[in-house]
């Protein structure tokens, strides 16, 4: 955890950082309805999703894994 963080815009420190991360993450092959699944098997009960079809698949799959 950081000590007295410092933001010149935390609105923008914060887009950056979560863009960064996603392309981190998009880099290393990980894509949407593997980043769903993940966030399910952690506990997410609402993910936001456009695509949809996908993400009720992950749903399911979860489901019966659980």
């Amino acid at each position: 955890m950081q000590k007295n963080p410092v933001y010149d815009n935390v609105v923008a420190d914060v887009r950056r950082f979560f863009t960064n991360r996603i392309a981190r993450l998009n880099a290393a092959g990980f894509g949407t309805t593997v980043l769903n699944t993940v966030s399910l098997m952690k506990g997410a009960f609402i993910l936001r999703v456009h695509d949809v079809k996908e993400a009720v698949e992950a749903v399911k799959l979860v489901g019966r894994l659980k």
